[in-house]
């Protein structure tokens, strides 16, 4: 048999060895697993070892008192090319990071390396499950069971999930881990919250629209969006579609125009999502979504995940949780597509692949504008008239999507019941349509 070393197989010439093969042995822990032989020389030579019968145990002591936390490894003697070495298995770690004398080491390529603070903090928050600890200082009284009303219905619809009336809302948020022992969780509160913001003043996302190509230029539009995760998403929707531009184009077919917007919104959402669900809630700043005239710019605090990038998009979820949550209501198809996903739908809209810009304290992802100067383009408008009574309801849900009807009352100088008519065929004529629960839901003007 003819091996060569790599990120998972090491050789040792003898156990003199054993003493350096240890940081080997803590870096494949912190990586994904690896082989490490004992009589194999640096060129893949079998040199073959005398191994007594307290050879393997002593092995397997030293690794039981040296790295931290404690660990079983697959410590045996195996016969290769007609001569007896050592194989030590060790499987990917379950309790990263892992410390040989108080030192972290992880695997590149088939060197062993330390791992620097930063990378060393991400490990810690990966296998902490943040979102699964309990919110300090909270209770039931911070939850909005109308949204967990919410959320069970679109799990019905979206999930075929069987009715779970029987059951009590409690337990019911106990068994999703929304609670544990009458507590709300960080992911309890951040979806089902009344005011998520009360303890995580950081989950907020901030929209601006720029005339220009910079941040120093006028300021067009803005909003500190707030709310739950899935309320934050689908207003970001709504301010997005306020901000970006349609651009047409004669068809071969017809002398009709065909519009679409300059950015694909499937895509963009899903950024959004991403952001709102992967970001690490530990680290100070809100979710930005930037908009400029020739480009949109979507940066949420933390880099990606240790071992993913956008060319690695594999399913490694920093908050289970709230990714579940997402999943549950239909606004995530399937784990670890979501890059994917962006690629081909803008793809399909003749948009360029998104660009990734990752460092140890932002991940940014950006969108090109199909908009050029020569290029016809209009601002997105209701195709269809409504009377200007009316039309002042839609101004305001412009303005403001998650406006209550009882506001726009107040803010129009319209009785609630009047208002309440006017919305009623607003609907019915497929103008407007409401998303979610009366409180915590929000009005989308369809297009």
């Amino acid at each position: 048999m003819k091996l060569k070393e790599s990120e998972t197989i090491e050789f040792k010439k003898s156990l003199s060895q054993l003493d350096e093969s240890l940081k080997t042995i803590c870096s494949f822990l912190n990586h994904k697993g690896g082989t490490l032989y004992f009589g194999i020389d640096d060129s893949g030579k079998t040199i073959g070892l005398t191994i007594s019968s307290n050879t393997l145990k002593q092995i397997s002591q030293k690794i039981a008192d040296k790295i931290k936390p404690n660990i079983l490894c697959d410590v045996c003697e195996i016969e290769m090319d007609g001569k007896n070495i050592i194989e030590v298995v060790v499987k990917e770690g379950i309790n990263k990071p892992y410390f040989l004398d108080g030192i972290s080491y992880k695997r590149t390529a088939s060197e062993t390396r330390i791992i620097p603070p930063d990378e060393l903090k991400r490990l810690f928050h990966e296998t902490r499950k943040w979102d699964e600890d309990i919110c300090k200082n909270s209770s039931l009284k911070d939850i909005d069971y109308k949204k967990f009303s919410y959320y069970i219905g679109e799990k019905q619809k979206k999930r075929n999930h069987k009715d779970t009336d029987k059951i009590s809302k409690e337990q019911q948020l106990e068994n999703i881990s929304a609670t544990k022992q009458g507590i709300p969780t960080n992911a309890g509160i951040l979806f089902f919250g009344n005011y998520p913001q009360k303890f995580f003043s950081n989950a907020k996302l901030h929209a601006v629209r720029f005339k220009g190509n910079d941040v120093t230029k006028t300021t067009l539009d803005s909003a500190m969006i707030e709310g739950s995760i899935f309320e934050i998403a689908n207003d970001a929707e709504n301010f997005l579609r306020k901000n970006i531009r349609l651009t047409g184009k004669r068809v071969e077919s017809s002398f009709q125009r065909e519009d679409k917007f300059e950015y694909p919104i499937l895509a963009i959402r899903e950024a959004i999502i991403n952001a709102l669900i992967h970001r690490d809630y530990e680290e100070a700043g809100e979710v930005k979504l930037f908009i400029f005239d020739n480009r949109l710019e979507i940066t949420n605090p933390g880099p990606f995940p240790v071992g993913v990038d956008p060319n690695n998009p594999k399913h490694k979820p920093r908050n289970n949780l709230l990714c579940q949550y997402m999943y549950d209501i239909g606004d995530i198809e399937k784990y670890g597509s979501g890059i994917r996903n962006m690629e081909l739908i803008c793809k399909d809209s003749g948009n360029e692949l998104p660009i990734y810009n990752i460092d140890n304290y932002d991940t940014k992802i950006m969108f090109k504008s199909i908009i050029t100067e020569e290029s016809e383009h209009k601002v997105p408008k209701s195709p269809r008239k409504v009377p200007e009574k009316s039309q002042k309801i839609l101004d305001a849900i412009t303005e403001n999507s998650s406006i209550s009807r009882e506001e726009i009352s107040i803010k129009l100088g319209e009785t609630k019941d009047t208002i309440q008519s006017r919305l009623r065929k607003l609907i019915k004529d497929g103008i407007i349509k409401r998303v979610g629960p009366d409180k915590g839901g929000h009005w989308e003007i369809i297009r």
